[in-house]
C-alpha cells in the first residue's frame, strides 16, 4: 500500500494494540498492511511517555479519592439535615408560636455539649 494515508485515529489505534494489548509489532503492520516501520514511526509519535502515564494514573487515583469524600461529606450533609428539621420540630414546639433560630441552635449545642465531653472522657 505505497502511498496510502491513514488517518491519526487509525495511527493510534495501531499503537495502542501494540503497547495496550501487546500484540506483535509484526502481527499489526501485517493487518494493517503497512511496514513494522510504519508502525514503530507511529509509536515515536503518538506514545505516551512514561511521565505522562504516571501523571494520568496519579490524577485517576486523586479523582477515586475526591469521589469518595464526596460520597461522604454529602451524607454527613444529609444527616445534619435531618437533625437540624428534628431539633428545629421539638424546639418549636417547647419553645411555642415564637421560634427563634438562635435559641434552638443554642439549645441544640446545650444537648451535644455534654455527649462531647463524654467522649473526649473516653478518648474518642
Amino acid at each position: 500500500m505505497s502511498g496510502a494515508k491513514f488517518t491519526d485515529e487509525l495511527k493510534r489505534d495501531a499503537v495502542a494494540q501494540v503497547e495496550d494489548r501487546g500484540c506483535p509489532v509484526r502481527e499489526v503492520a501485517e493487518r494493517l498492511g503497512v511496514s513494522t516501520k510504519s508502525i514503530y514511526t507511529w509509536q515515536k509519535l503518538f506514545s505516551r511517555p512514561a511521565k505522562v502515564i504516571k501523571e494520568v494514573a496519579a490524577q485517576a487515583d486523586e479523582i477515586r479519592r475526591l469521589k469518595r469524600d464526596l460520597a461522604r461529606v454529602t451524607e454527613e450533609r444529609d444527616i445534619l439535615k435531618k437533625a437540624i428539621a428534628y431539633v428545629a420540630r421539638e424546639s418549636r414546639a417547647s419553645i411555642g408560636s415564637k421560634f427563634d433560630v438562635r435559641q434552638v441552635v443554642e439549645r441544640s449545642f446545650q444537648r451535644i455539649a455534654p455527649a462531647e465531653r463524654d467522649f473526649a472522657e473516653i478518648g474518642v
